[in-house]
């Protein structure tokens, strides 16, 4: 039986990948490849679809334009917190239905922006997890002879996150302008096991077994511009300069270079007592050129559109929409489309409370990596965020 087991292909290319020394994320797909982008850092923005490069009135926007840090020109701190939980519908190729619910609970983000000299400058630093690597995914095994009798499971887990911390200065020009500079540190560790367990006999019996572990670490510098004067209008712009980074494992190493690219954002303030907001991000990613030790990667360039809208319906409690559509770099006809939404309330003059969801979907087959061919899974991601903000 033992025999049976072992000759899975399902084990047999989990087993393969944690050798490969890759990255690992909180899906199927991120996993296989090199890890699932997070759309979300300011609560806020990400309600309403993580729509940010445009400007935003919480720190964490400087994340996606540092510019952003002259608008509205308060002291500021935020800090947020997200449990994230998954569920997997997988749809084996003999009809077989089965669930996969990981989850995981960390911090979303930290930020903090101090403004100078009337406004005219402003400091901050802002951490963030740019990839969450938590994922997790066990699969019972049955005989072959008889479909209904247990005879093992088989088990991956993945741990960790790749981060951002990242220092920026910004600058108002005139009263219309202003330009911002960011230095991302971008650092990271995750690990991975795989385990094949033998259940037929009297007692458990690992068949089979692979442990993993990869360190990320390097740097990127951006630049952002806002412009305020198309009132009620506010344009940004943000350079997101090229990244090198490097990868290690116990045996291996390699150079991963990413390319640059330039994101747009727009915000529209209606203004008034119960002020409406609209947001819209557009950022083309030319990830073809994205090689790793010199070689092209193989994947995909992508468009990551971000659209949101805000409104008051009180004083102290607003109603925040969002959708963001964001295309697989490996096979961009992939694409997780997903829904946001939140609210928050203000405490005070200084304390602002905020409350995040998302809702998004994901299909594909699969092409026997992790799961054998022409197996469906549906992935369904949801999050819930919380934190605060403080002003002073």
């Amino acid at each position: 039986m033992r025999k049976i087991i072992a000759k899975s292909t399902l084990i047999t290319a989990a087993l393969l990948f944690a050798a490969s020394g890759g990255a690992w994320s909180q899906s199927y797909l991120g996993a296989l490849n090199a890890g699932d982008m997070v759309v979300g850092t300011g609560l806020r923005s990400y309600a309403m679809g993580g729509a940010g490069i445009g400007g935003s009135d919480e720190p964490a926007t400087l994340l996606y334009n540092p510019a952003t840090m002259n608008y509205p020109g308060q002291r500021q701190l935020a800090l947020g917190f997200a449990y994230n939980p998954i569920t997997e519908r997988v749809v084996t190729s003999d009809k077989r239905v089965y669930y996969n619910e990981p989850a995981s609970f960390g911090i979303n983000n930290f930020a903090v922006v101090v403004p100078a000299q009337n406004n005219r400058f402003a400091f901050g630093f802002a951490y963030a997890p740019a990839y969450d690597s938590n994922y997790s995914h066990k699969q019972i095994l049955y005989s072959p002879s008889a479909p209904a009798t247990r005879i093992g499971y088989w088990e991956f887990v993945s741990a960790g996150t790749i981060n951002r911390m990242t220092p920026a200065v910004s600058m108002k020009l005139s009263e219309k302008f202003a330009v911002g500079l960011s230095y991302n540190m971008i650092s990271g560790a995750q690990s991975y096991s795989a385990k094949l367990i033998d259940t037929s006999g009297v007692a458990d019996i690992i068949v089979l077994s692979s442990e993993a572990a990869v360190t990320t670490t390097g740097s990127r510098l951006d630049f952002g511009v806002i412009f305020t004067g198309l009132n009620p209008l506010r344009i940004g712009l943000t350079y997101f300069g090229a990244a090198s980074l490097t990868q290690k494992t116990a045996s291996a190493e390699r150079q991963v270079e990413m390319p640059s690219y330039v994101g747009l954002g727009v915000a529209w303030d209606f203004g008034g007592r119960y002020n409406t907001k609209l947001a819209f991000d557009l950022l083309p990613m030319p990830l073809t050129a994205v090689k790793f030790n010199k070689a092209l990667a193989g994947w995909d360039d992508i468009t990551v559109l971000k659209i949101g809208f805000e409104h008051w319906v009180r004083e102290d409690v607003p109603f925040r929409l969002g959708f963001y559509s964001l295309p697989f770099y490996a096979e961009k006809k992939i694409e997780l489309a997903a829904f946001t939404f939140g609210s928050g309330y203000k405490l005070s003059d200084s304390v602002f409370l905020d409350f995040t969801g998302e809702y998004g979907k994901r299909n594909f087959v699969s092409d026997g990596t992790f799961f054998a061919a022409k197996t469906t899974i549906d992935e369904t991601f949801k999050k819930l965020a919380f934190g605060a903000n403080y002003r002073w």
